[in-house]
């Protein structure tokens, strides 16, 4: 029902957002890089504090792997646990941590007329 289209553009939109979530977590003070790569692309999230940027992909131990099922997590359909559980997502570092973080459960409505 949803699918990422561009994983870049859909994360510098998505920056703001995140530095919220961030800022308001217990990692708060995390800095790293973290991956993301979804089907055959790649961005770096870079954090510092509670600032969140998209930078070009790089090396870092931290990171998540997934294809379709990304989608599910950054609108947050389930808890972020649940998606990585049932999904083929690799995620290595302190990914989970930030997973649960960045893309926590949101509880999203869907109209019924886009059913």
């Amino acid at each position: 029902m949803i699918r990422i289209v561009n994983l870049k553009t859909l994360f510098e939109k998505l920056a703001g957002e995140l530095s919220l979530r961030l800022g308001k977590s217990y990692l708060e003070n995390w800095n790293g890089d973290l991956l993301i790569s979804c089907n055959d692309e790649k961005i770096m999230l870079s954090m510092c504090g509670s600032n969140v940027r998209v930078a070009a992909p790089g090396q870092t131990e931290h990171s998540i792997q997934g294809g379709d099922d990304m989608a599910r997590l950054i609108v947050g359909s389930e808890s972020p646990n649940e998606i990585v559980a049932l999904s083929n997502m690799v995620l290595s570092g302190d990914a989970l941590r930030l997973v649960e973080v960045l893309f926590p459960k949101q509880y999203p409505q869907i109209s019924g007329a886009d059913l």
